[in-house]
């Protein structure tokens, strides 16, 4: 039976945790992300994780129509799935489960307009998640400080400007 805000018919467990501000729980995604202070598969790291997910899901909402705000954010949510154990293998799993959750809790509306509108709402996060989880994964950041910080090392910045130019002009 689907229920919708509408729906005459009492309250179900579901409606009034959602009334009460309690986000619904999000089951493990994969045996193998290891959430931190939480051991592998329990009811605590299914919260932590539904938590951060709906967290998550908060802030990319409110910023829906300033994508660069978003961008600027979902760095810092990744590297926190990240410290968590999540990588980028688990987000084509976590964006199933979000469709599951959001066409479970709106019933009958998830199809056409909203269906295509979650999906292209998903399809930025989901890259922005896999490309910034990738690039944590693969040390990057470490590698560009590391580097920048040897070139800073070898040339002072009249000399620095000399080498972009010539390259520019090349």
């Amino acid at each position: 039976v689907v229920r919708t805000a509408s729906s005459p018919t009492a309250q179900s467990p579901r409606e009034r945790r959602k009334q009460n501000g309690m986000r619904p729980r999000l089951m493990s995604i994969e045996s193998s992300i290891s959430i931190a202070g939480a051991g592998h598969g329990t009811r605590s790291q299914e919260l932590v994780l539904g938590d951060q997910t709906w967290n998550m899901l908060k802030v990319m909402i409110d910023h829906t129509f300033t994508p660069e705000i978003q961008q600027e954010k979902i760095y810092v949510i990744a590297t926190q799935f990240f410290r968590r154990g999540m990588r980028s293998s688990h987000i084509a799993m976590l964006g199933t489960a979000l469709s599951g959750a959001i066409a479970q809790a709106v019933g009958e509306q998830f199809c056409g307009k909203v269906e295509a509108s979650w999906a292209w709402f998903w399809r930025d996060l989901s890259g922005w998640l896999v490309r910034d989880l990738d690039s944590l994964e693969a040390g990057n950041g470490e590698v560009v400080v590391r580097t920048w910080h040897q070139v800073q090392g070898l040339f002072d910045v009249p000399q620095l400007g000399e080498i972009f130019w010539k390259h520019v002009n090349d």
